[in-house]
């Protein structure tokens, strides 16, 4: 995957002369540093992400020898644990012979402005994600839980962007809950290894964490 980077002059300039061409607008300027796409500039995005997959397509069927492309993508932590070694492990030999792939491991927000900064070709994350220019699918339903020392003050949170801290701040809002002490972990192995030790309580997939750590089932709403 080759990645572009511009001035913000010159592809203000791209942007304008795209217009000029096309007759139409493509973006809605709201102050100086925001952007938002019209109707037309999304069938736009649409319709050309489709000829250079089909060009990409061509120059692999007719070469005398296939150039592998660079595949990016990443998971967000719960995924990188529970599902990812399992996908890995499914694919087929002769992607690799097509692909050089490539993983991260990031929270859901970032992985989603990777995506529309089109420095990741897709991502996999636990948070609902709504954007005009993302297209999502659901592929495995997770079960959320609370877990650890269920009677501990001491609340393990992700950090904003995470989708488990999605989920955490739904529970608390709705249970009127304000954590009387609190550890940012960024990191979702270490919050399992933590509960294992008995140190607090938080709000995990069930698929994360086994036998020597207690949990209370949250119902449907967490799932």
């Amino acid at each position: 995957m080759n990645n572009f980077f511009s001035s913000q002059p010159s592809l203000s300039l791209h942007i304008k002369q795209l217009e000029e061409r096309l007759n139409t607008q493509l973006f809605i300027r709201n102050g100086k540093a925001k952007l938002e796409p019209t109707p037309n500039a999304t069938r736009l995005y649409q319709s050309t992400t489709k000829i250079l997959k089909e060009w990409q397509t061509i120059q692999t069927d007719i070469s005398d020898n296939p150039k592998k492309y660079d595949l990016l993508f990443a998971c967000s932590q719960t995924s990188a644990h529970t599902f990812v070694p399992q996908l890995l492990s499914q694919l087929p030999p002769a992607i690799y012979n097509e692909y050089n792939l490539a993983a991260e491991v990031h929270n859901s927000k970032e992985i989603l402005d990777d995506v529309l900064n089109h420095r990741l070709a897709f991502g996999i994350v636990e948070k609902p994600v709504h954007h005009n220019l993302i297209i999502t699918e659901k592929i495995k339903t997770d079960q959320l839980v609370l877990a650890g020392n269920l009677k501990s003050d001491t609340w393990l949170l992700r950090e904003e962007g995470s989708g488990v801290y999605h989920y955490t701040k739904k529970y608390l809002n709705s249970h009127n809950i304000v954590p009387k002490n609190s550890i940012i972990i960024k990191n979702n192995q270490l919050i399992v290894d933590l509960l294992k030790q008995g140190v607090g309580k938080s709000i995990v997939s069930l698929d994360a964490i086994d036998d020597t750590i207690k949990f209370q089932d949250l119902g449907v709403p967490f799932f």
